[in-house]
């Protein structure tokens, strides 16, 4: 977005300045955006069933208002003397604009993106009236606008999360750490290792939570029910840095999983994110979407949550098992939180200079690099992705069980529809997926995949209700620990269970 870009070369002025107000507000009122909500908005009109000709009703009379506004005089409206009033009537209308697009989204019309543009416009226009309101009262003196930022940084990761452009959304995120740094004389998002919840944990020599580096002798935190299968399961194979035409030939053309060595000895990644300190430093002020709990209990949940909390109340107290070698079935559901198949690199472009794209993407093309961060104990049901798959494990351990195509008829695949319960729209393809609704929004809940999950939990079978499932004779095994790099071919099942606190990595191509 060089073009957009502030007149000093930095989005550092452009939450406080009024040419950085007039600025911001230009990326919102972007025609192309605007135009990709009205496209969207007729194929809504297209479907023609009852539900949504509601909902396109619904839409112009809370989209109609406020793009009037956004393509009104804004010049006009920083200078007005009645800047205060207009000011509030924009700031409500996108709160009515956020309410209705979750509304429908809840009623499953997701599937019209024009929601989801709709949601991610009144977010950011949101967040530039309350700008705009903070200029003005900076003008009048100094306050604490702690609580005033920090709602301004959800409502702009809400938009991120909906799977809103990164393009649009970075400027307005690099504005408001900016004002975040401006008005407090600490780090944004810092949190002190010497804190309540740090001082319970094992720092290193410089006050850090780290996660374990040490290999984790297998087996000691496996608290599944073993079968009498399991001592029979076949190991995946292990490859040193192959070059890319054995990958491609003994590999990618077979669909044939193999576990890659080696392909990650240059990553920061590997050593800097193990420090959970560091990442709730950096990154605490922001917020991401998590699952909670286990699939398999009724008390599973998707939420928003801040990194500083995510990492504070779940991740370091999940080190401190792991380094008590607790087993897996002592860390109950409560305890468990998962960042899952989640573009967090929009989010945190910083990060993508800790990693780089395997050459094994080169024999397709890199469509998706998703983050996974969790406790132990995460679990992903056995399901297969339409992509090819590179899951790479960056930090702690993680178990794979993978089936193939073949076993399909015995691994009872799920046909209940994944749009039908889960409350916002997926992230794509990968290991699992979530998201989350408004400004304030705290949780909902879901669970389920459309046709590309088992109903069988194969650390726990049930072979009265899935005796077919005896049949299913392609399973193999692997753990994965940091640098371990497997390729999983596409519509290939697979069921991953975290041994440790995590770290992964998977690039889809």
């Amino acid at each position: 977005m060089a073009e957009n870009a502030a007149d000093d070369g930095s989005y550092g002025q452009v939450g406080h300045s009024r040419d950085g107000l007039l600025h911001l507000f230009g990326i919102i009122r972007d025609d192309m955006y605007l135009s990709f909500v009205k496209d969207s908005l007729e194929d809504m009109h297209r479907h023609g069933t009852p539900k949504h000709v509601e909902a396109h009703s619904a839409f112009l009379e809370a989209f109609q208002p406020l793009e009037s506004l956004i393509r009104s005089g804004v010049e006009t409206l920083l200078t007005d003397t009645e800047c205060d009033a207009r000011i509030a009537e924009l700031k409500n209308r996108c709160s009515v604009a956020v309410h209705v697009a979750w509304k429908y989204n809840v009623q499953g019309i997701w599937d019209i993106s024009a929601w989801r543009e709709l949601y991610v416009v009144a977010q950011l226009v949101f967040v530039w009236a309350s700008m705009v309101q903070l200029h003005s009262a900076r003008v009048n003196g100094p306050k604490d606008e702690h609580e005033d930022l920090s709602r301004m940084m959800k409502a702009v990761d809400m938009g991120f999360i909906m799977g809103g452009p990164a393009e649009l959304l970075q400027p307005f995120a690099a504005a408001i750490e900016q004002l975040m740094r401006e008005g407090s004389d600490r780090r944004i998002g810092t949190v002190m290792c010497g804190s309540a919840e740090s001082k319970r944990l094992k720092p290193d020599n410089a006050g850090n939570v780290v996660c374990a580096a040490e290999e984790i002798p297998h087996g000691v935190y496996m608290s599944a029910k073993a079968s009498e299968s399991d001592t029979k399961v076949k190991q995946v194979g292990r490859l040193h840095l192959p070059d890319l035409r054995r990958f491609k030939a003994e590999y990618f053309d077979c669909d044939r999983p193999v576990v890659i060595t080696g392909c990650c000895g240059g990553w920061a990644a590997l050593s800097k994110w193990r420090n959970l300190t560091w990442l709730k430093e950096k990154f605490g002020h922001r917020y991401v979407p998590l699952e909670m709990g286990l699939h398999a209990e009724s008390t599973w949940h998707e939420a928003v949550m801040s990194m500083e909390k995510f990492v504070g109340d779940f991740l370091e107290p999940s080190v401190h098992s792991d380094e008590r070698k607790e087993p897996l079935r002592s860390f109950t559901g409560d305890r468990i939180a998962y960042l899952a198949q989640h573009p967090l690199f929009d989010q945190f472009p910083d990060m993508l200079q800790d990693f780089s794209p395997p050459m094994y993407c080169d024999v397709g093309e890199l469509w998706r690099t998703n983050a996974w961060i969790g406790t132990r104990g995460t679990i992903t049901p056995l399901h297969f992705d339409s992509y090819d798959n590179l899951l790479t494990q960056v930090v702690g351990y993680k178990r794979v069980r993978l089936y193939a195509q073949a076993d399909t008829p015995f691994l009872y695949r799920s046909t209940r529809p994944w749009t039908s319960q889960t409350k916002w729209p997926t992230a794509g393809h990968g290991e699992d997926s979530t998201s989350v609704p408004s400004v304030d929004a705290g949780s909902t809940t879901g669970s389920g995949r459309k046709g590309n999950v088992s109903l069988v939990d194969i650390d726990n079978v049930d072979l009265a209700r899935f005796p077919l499932f005896r049949n299913a004779v392609t399973c193999t095994e692997t753990i994965l620990g940091p640098g371990d790099m497997l390729y999983i071919p596409a519509r290939y099942w697979h069921h991953v269970a975290s041994l440790s606190t995590s770290i992964s990595l998977n690039f889809l191509f």
